[in-house]
């Protein structure tokens, strides 16, 4: 098991990217090698990238992504956390909020989810 202050070199770790999924046309996940960038296009069907925004690279790799609305891109890299949802051919994203999750005890701080 990798320690969680393991360093990373890989190319998704290097932009921020936590993990990617492909999905299947029948909705069956495949992780998307730690080697490379996953591509987003049109015909490539359901990805799911999971960023992490602290990261100062994840916003800029949002931001030269050709496929991503500029609201969508806006939204991602904004402070704004206010609950939304929107969409666009083939895309949807937004802010909701959720419980906080504490390891050493119960929370009931709430934070905002951005997909």
């Amino acid at each position: 098991m990798m320690s969680l202050n393991a360093t990373r070199s890989d190319a998704q770790s290097s932009l921020g990217i936590i993990w990617a999924y492909r999905f299947d046309p029948e909705g069956v996940p495949t992780l998307i090698d730690r080697t490379t960038v996953p591509e987003v296009t049109p015909d490539t069907g359901f990805v799911w990238i999971h960023l992490d925004l602290v990261h100062s690279r994840a916003k800029d790799w949002i931001t030269q992504q050709p496929w991503l609305p500029a609201a969508a891109e806006d939204m991602f890299v904004s402070p704004e956390s206010h609950q939304r949802l929107d969409h666009s051919s083939g895309l949807v994203w937004g802010v909701s909020h959720d419980l906080v999750r504490d390891v050493a005890a119960d929370s009931d701080m709430v934070g905002p989810l951005y997909w």
